[in-house]
């Protein structure tokens, strides 16, 4: 039996994933060398350790695409509260980087970047959502503040306090696509508004409480 690697999608993409990984590899090996030496050990060890996460992110990303995309769709709307939920422990007893708790900690010393997973299950919830309603249901801001507009909020809340560029990304990314998918003008700007609003908000108090945060500071 031969075993026929079919690819499908757009090749462009996988030219370019295949680029930025192979960019990536020779920065990890630069910037570990100096780690490596001083501390005793070797680059290899590192390179190694690099290249088994590309060769099993492009074994993912090979599953991945060959899965309907629809089911991601509906996976969305099932992951929004334990994702939600995993933003709230990640801040209470993740790793403390800088006053900082972006990461939990995983098996064998790895961690991981909850709001990465956050923001791919918030943007795809978005992407559906925003495909099954026509330009009339995405007028009214009331009826769609709880299903489109409250998981954003909640998700780059819960994100804001230890990184903000991320939960700036995110929010962002949200508000570009709910504009490409037709979302009501004066919709976007009363997000907007909101969305200045909670920001004051939070640099105020980060502010009046320095132990909250230092992400105000910095």
């Amino acid at each position: 039996m031969k075993f026929k690697l079919e690819i499908k999608g757009d090749s462009t993409l996988w030219i370019l994933t295949a680029i930025l990984a192979l960019v990536g590899t020779i920065t990890v090996y630069s910037a570990s060398s100096n780690l490596a030496f001083s501390g005793g050990a070797s680059t290899l060890v590192d390179l190694a350790k690099h290249l088994f996460f590309i060769g099993a992110g492009f074994g993912l990303m090979y599953a991945v695409h060959r899965v309907d995309y629809n089911l991601f769709g509906s996976f969305s709307r099932l992951l929004l509260v334990p994702v939600a939920l995993l933003l709230v422990y990640t801040l209470a007893n993740g790793v403390n980087v800088s006053n900082a708790s972006r990461w939990i900690r995983l098996p064998m010393g790895q961690t991981f970047q909850t709001s990465a997973l956050a923001s791919v299950v918030l943007i795809t919830y978005l992407a559906r959502y925003l495909a099954l309603r026509s330009k009339e249901e995405l007028r009214s801001f009331k009826a769609t503040f709880l299903p489109l507009i409250f998981p954003i909020l909640l998700v780059v809340g819960l994100i804001l306090p230890a990184n903000f560029s991320t939960a700036a990304l995110i929010f962002g990314v949200s508000f570009l696509l709910l504009f490409m998918g037709g979302y009501a003008i004066k919709n976007l700007f009363i997000l907007a508004g909101s969305g200045l609003v909670a920001l004051s908000y939070f640099c105020s108090l980060g502010l009046r409480l320095p132990n909250m945060s230092n992400r105000v500071a910095t």
